[in-house]
């Protein structure tokens, strides 16, 4: 049982990295395009396949920064009014972090954190589809990327407070020498 434990948690880690690495390529990608798209009013985008199928009319809408909200209350100008690229470049490299560490208190920051995220990808789906009337590719694979994030957040927090009972720590840990184990 240990071992499959053991197992399980690495699996989950190293599936939630690649999530989080891959968050990140397409955080940076659409900053990518957003910047290019200012520079270069004609730039076209790989992932620009016709009008309704668009990330540059998503990434450079008011709705690309600051998720549409921050411009509305601190100003358009705000220090705070970045593109959303930017906040996923921080946020991903969070969710590795949180997923690497075996405390029950980043376990449960890695939750709160995928389901912000997931709530953000409910209102930036809305927006997408319902007010802009787009579909982004980009912004879709984000949207998966974060659900399946949660999912693993909700595993590694089971299986890391799992790790911390202190049956299971005296059962299995193999740092915990045999003869403490015996002791009651």
């Amino acid at each position: 049982m240990s071992n499959s434990t053991y197992q399980e948690i690495s699996r989950i880690r190293r599936f939630s990295v690649i999530l989080a690495t891959l968050g990140l390529l397409l955080s940076y990608y659409s900053y990518y395009v957003e910047m290019s798209h200012h520079e270069d009013p004609n730039y076209k985008a790989l992932c620009d396949i016709s009008e309704t199928i668009s990330c540059s009319n998503v990434f450079t809408s008011k709705y690309g920064k600051g998720f549409g909200i921050v411009g509305e209350y601190f100003g358009e100008s705000s220090s705070l009014n970045l593109p959303n690229g930017i906040f996923g470049m921080f946020l991903y490299p969070v969710f590795s972090v949180c997923s690497l560490c075996s405390v029950p208190s980043f376990a449960k920051l890695f939750i709160i954190l995928a389901i912000t995220a997931n709530m953000m990808s409910i209102y930036l789906g809305y927006v997408l589809f319902y007010v802009l009337q787009d579909l982004c590719i980009v912004c879709i694979s984000t949207y998966v990327i974060n659900l399946f994030l949660l999912i693993c957040a909700f595993k590694n927090n089971r299986l890391v407070n799992k790790l911390h009972t202190r049956e299971y720590r005296e059962k299995f840990d193999p740092l915990i020498p045999r003869s403490s184990k015996k002791r009651v």
